[in-house]
């Protein structure tokens, strides 16, 4: 999981990888006065509710529904952007912002940009 994890970190929240001097430890440089780095192996939302919830928070300027149903078969994610609904539906609420938010990256802001 962890290339989701990095590709959350690159595509989403806008981080890069930084290096401290004397150590061999991989950060994320977060570009927050803040925050300015965490630790890689410290960030985790495609396990950890509160970094994925980061992921969410990153997107909230897009229409976003996450929801758990039977009739889901579990947790969905969707994220609404440019009226295509980009969605997860996984058995983790971590996985399903997770997934979703990467579908909208790959298919969405990427397209966009190139």
């Amino acid at each position: 999981m962890k290339a989701v994890n990095d590709e959350l970190a690159e595509k989403i929240m806008g981080w890069k990888t930084w290096v401290a001097d004397g150590t061999r430890e991989e950060c994320w440089a977060t570009g927050d006065a803040r925050r300015p780095t965490i630790r890689k192996s410290g960030w985790n939302p495609i396990e950890d509710i509160r970094d994925a919830w980061a992921v969410l928070e990153k997107l909230k300027g897009q229409s976003v529904v996450l929801n758990y149903g039977e009739d889901t078969q579990g947790w969905e994610c969707s994220f609404i952007v440019g009226g295509k609904r980009f969605t997860s539906v996984r058995s983790e609420p971590t996985h399903a912002i997770c997934y979703a938010a990467l579908y909208v990256v790959n298919e969405h802001w990427v397209a966009r940009v190139s």
